[in-house]
């Protein structure tokens, strides 16, 4: 019998490693990789909290606790709890996204701000990514698309302070190329265009809008070209009247606001004449007390939207200016921490979160007493929601992260003005960094 002849074939080292390599192993390395390029060395700081603000902290945890307070005492009549669920549901739930914020404000305040620096790209992506798998697979309520998770997550809340994050780290990075409309409006109006648009398309007009205003702001600050600003003007103004004209359901609040005192729908609570109605019932100097209130049995959602016609009820003009008060607090807190800021980015981060909290809380206020339409946004700490409140802990965790890197020069009768020229001055290499 013909003996057979063995064949050997020489194959190098790394095509044999590449044959036998599996896609997850890949994968795992890839990722690997990816995950070592961070620098995670820089990013805890738990030696000095000195410079925390403490005050800033304080209000916070205040507003907090308020919050669960009342949304206890807006569940009461048991309109809009769910069946078989005790009064205290949407409360103790509270209560559990509290504790989960109180987590994440205290990693963001322990992660150095400098650090988000190595996350810019993923912080982009996430938001579109995230934003977009809301739009295809998301939970479709009152004839919108908002949330994931039967209606447990609403990503647009952390997609504002992802992108506030974002924009600080990409404008900083630009500052001495921001007057160009090549290399400054043209590409940040884009980011934010994707981002706000897929908001606006789920449609959560009213957040789209909101980050729009806070992106601004944050670009003029950060040195835009007057031209630019004048651009961004017409932008903003054809943006609302797209909102206005495009949105049926916006078209009839507004008309309904501009209505209310001439054709009142007093009989129907779907109207939003009636709304306003029923928030501005006066609770009187000192307010009828604790779980006293009748505004919570007839307006909509009182203990979401509707959290401070509840407060100004039961606590009163006195309770209604302290909580406005805080609110200005923190907006004062937040800008001193802007002005003392030792970067450009930090600067941006500050002021960023500042506006968003701030500005979002005075719209929710004027929705209540009927200034504006109603526009559905939470009241920062005091509305119902873990979306809301778990994503505005953190951007707090932000500020107080900020804050323990303040340069010290602190000028408390000019806190807001300072900040305008705050992006002029030396900038530090390693923000943040010993």
């Amino acid at each position: 019998m013909k003996e057979r002849t063995a064949y050997t074939f020489a194959v190098p080292a790394e095509e044999l490693g590449r044959v036998e390599r599996r896609p997850w192993g890949s994968s795992l390395a890839g990722l690997r990789r990816w995950l070592e390029s961070k620098r995670w060395d820089d990013a805890l700081d738990l030696s000095n909290f000195a410079g925390t603000d403490w005050a800033l902290l304080v209000a916070v945890l205040g507003l907090s606790c308020l919050g669960v307070l009342m949304i206890y005492s807006a569940s009461l009549p048991g309109r809009f709890v769910p069946l078989n669920e005790p009064l205290n549901y949407y409360a103790v739930r509270q209560i559990l996204w509290m504790a989960i914020g109180l987590a994440a404000m205290g990693l963001f305040w322990t992660v150095r701000y400098s650090f988000w620096r190595e996350w810019s790209v993923e912080l982009l992506i996430g938001s579109i990514g995230v934003l977009l798998l809301v739009l295809l697979v998301g939970d479709k309520r009152y004839n919108a698309t908002r949330t994931l998770f039967n209606g447990s997550l609403q990503p647009s809340e952390f997609v504002k302070l992802a992108m506030i994050l974002y924009a600080a780290i990409w404008l900083s990075s630009k500052k001495d190329k921001l007057q160009s409309f090549s290399f400054g409006l043209i590409p940040y109006g884009f980011m934010f265009g994707v981002v706000g648009g897929l908001i606006f398309a789920e449609p959560d007009k009213s957040t789209a809008l909101l980050l729009l205003v806070v992106a601004v702001v944050m670009f003029i600050i950060a040195g835009a070209h007057p031209k630019e600003v004048v651009v961004i003007l017409l932008v903003i103004a054809l943006v609302a009247v797209v909102t206005f004209f495009s949105a049926g359901y916006a078209r009839d609040r507004t008309e309904s606001f501009i209505n209310r005192w001439s054709q009142p729908s007093w009989a129907d609570p779907d109207d939003q004449a009636y709304w306003f109605i029923q928030s501005l019932r006066a609770g009187g100097i000192f307010g009828k007390g604790l779980a006293g209130g009748e505004v919570k049995a007839n307006v909509i959602l009182p203990h979401s939207d509707g959290i401070f016609a509840v407060i100004g009820e039961e606590f009163g003009l006195v309770g209604a200016l302290v909580v406005l008060g805080v609110y200005m607090w923190i907006a004062r807190k937040g800008l001193e921490i802007a002005r003392r800021a030792p970067d450009m980015m930090g600067m941006l981060m500050a002021l960023g979160i500042t506006v968003w909290l701030t500005l979002q809380a005075f719209i929710n206020i004027a929705v209540a007493v009927g200034a504006v339409p109603v526009t559905g946004m939470p009241l920062p700490f005091l509305s119902y929601g873990g979306s809301s409140l778990i994503s505005a802990l953190a951007g707090v965790g932000v500020l107080l992260n900020i804050s323990r890197y303040a340069t010290g020069e602190e000028d408390p009768g000019n806190a807001s003005g300072a900040v305008w020229w705050r992006n002029r001055r030396t900038r530090l290499s390693h923000p943040g960094r010993r």
